[in-house]
C-alpha cells in the first residue's frame, strides 16, 4: 500500500512531530508499505497569512503522484490534513491551538488579529469539516488531544500512543509495590 503521511513543517524547526511522523513511516515501511512525509511548508502569522496556507493546503491534490495512486493519507497536522485525499485518517497530534484552548486561556496569537475570531472560525469549520468527511475513525496521538477535540470540536476520537523513542530495547523491569501501611511487605527492586 501507498501511504502519504501528512504534517506541516515549520522550517528550522524539528521537535516531536517530526520525529512521530518519521518513526510512522519507518514503521510503516518496515511492514511492507511504501510510505514517505508529505510535508507542507506552515507560517501561521500575520493572520492573512494563515488563511492562504489554509486555502493552499486545500488545493493540494495527493490522491496520486507521477500517475500512480496513493492509497492512504495519513493526517497529522494542521493544515496539512486538509490536503485532498478520498481515503484519509487521521490520527492528529494537535490541531492548531491558537483557535482552540489557546485562545480560550487568553494567549492566542489571534486574539491581537483584527481578523482573528474570523480565523478562528474559519479553523474550526475546516477540521469539523474535515473529520466528518473521512469514513474512518478520527485517532488522537493523547487523551489531551482527544479531549480537546470532544470539547472543542464535539469531535469524537480514539487515543492512540505512539511508542516512544528506542520502544524497541525497553524492557519490562522487577515488579516494584510500595505502601505506607506497615502491614504491607514492601519491595524495592527485589529488597524486601
Amino acid at each position: 500500500m501507498r501511504i502519504g503521511v501528512l504534517r506541516t513543517q515549520v522550517p528550522f524547526v524539528t521537535g516531536g512531530a517530526e520525529r512521530h511522523a518519521a518513526n510512522l513511516v519507518a514503521a510503516l515501511n518496515q511492514r511492507g508499505h511504501e510510505a514517505v512525509e508529505i510535508t507542507l511548508p506552515f507560517k501561521w502569522y500575520p493572520g492573512q497569512t494563515l488563511a492562504d496556507h489554509i486555502h493552499a493546503a486545500k488545493l493540494i491534490d495527493i490522491s496520486e503522484v507521477e500517475a500512480v495512486p496513493v492509497d492512504l493519507a495519513i493526517g497529522l497536522k494542521f493544515p496539512a490534513w486538509l490536503a485532498r485525499h478520498l481515503n484519509k485518517v487521521f490520527w492528529v497530534i494537535h490541531q492548531h491551538r491558537q483557535a482552540y484552548d489557546m485562545w480560550e486561556a487568553g494567549n492566542s496569537d489571534l486574539l491581537d488579529d483584527p481578523q482573528g475570531e474570523a480565523l478562528r472560525a474559519l479553523i474550526h469549520e475546516e477540521d469539523r469539516t474535515a473529520f466528518g468527511e473521512s469514513p474512518h475513525p478520527v485517532y488522537a496521538n493523547s487523551g489531551n488531544v482527544a479531549g480537546r477535540l470532544e470539547r472543542y470540536l464535539g469531535v469524537q476520537s480514539i487515543p492512540l500512543y505512539h511508542p516512544p523513542p528506542n520502544a524497541d530495547v525497553l524492557r519490562q523491569g522487577a515488579l516494584v509495590i510500595i505502601s505506607s501501611r506497615p502491614d504491607v511487605s514492601m519491595l524495592r527492586n527485589g529488597w524486601n
